[in-house]
């Protein structure tokens, strides 16, 4: 009777022992480089319910979304927003086809990208231009000042709480100053 109960005693600590051992280690999932479409989950939640049908892509009367060239095999053909030659009109039909809802309206994000001004902004060559400011249908974009004299002044700001990450200021702008980044 007595070495039964010694075992008992022993299997508990035992049993904690490899417990700890075998404590789950986190994790940390790729993020990609690029936007994702329009109203994805977070990361972690997209990259478990999105299964690469590409029924988005294929549904996206825009053409804005492809698949990732990406190398990590994780994020490879997953569905990216590319808004270069193109801008999203946000009109949820990528939503409507995704069977994973990984596209969500509920759980998701719309605005996914946004837009970054880079140095070559026409006017901090001394060439008005105000084109992005004139595309931008929510007023995110505010024109250069030179009257103030910061050097930073000479090009376009984006107001990234307004900002959408349509890209229709890529579209607009003829330098090539403004490009999409994904949205932090």
């Amino acid at each position: 009777m007595e070495e039964a109960s010694k075992e008992e005693v022993r299997s508990p600590s035992r049993r904690n022992f490899f417990k700890h051992l075998a404590q789950p280690q986190e994790i940390k999932l790729p993020e990609t480089f690029h936007p994702r479409p329009p109203w994805s989950c977070d990361n972690k939640t997209f990259l478990s319910l999105c299964d690469r049908c590409n029924l988005c892509i294929d549904a996206c009367p825009q053409k804005v979304l492809r698949k990732s060239e990406e190398t990590d095999p994780v994020l490879k053909k997953l569905p990216v927003l590319i808004l270069e030659c193109g801008s999203c009109d946000f009109c949820g039909k990528c939503v409507e086809v995704c069977p994973t809802d990984a596209l969500s309206k509920e759980n998701g994000r719309q605005a996914q990208a946004v837009a970054v001004v880079s140095g070559n902004c026409s006017p901090g060559y001394g060439y008005p231009c105000q084109m992005c400011v004139e595309a931008c249908e929510v007023d995110a974009i505010t024109p250069p000042s030179s009257s103030d004299g910061k050097s930073d002044r000479k090009k376009a700001r984006v107001d990234t709480e307004r900002c959408t990450g349509c890209g229709e200021c890529v579209l607009s702008c003829y330098n090539y100053a403004i490009s999409m980044e994904k949205r932090a």
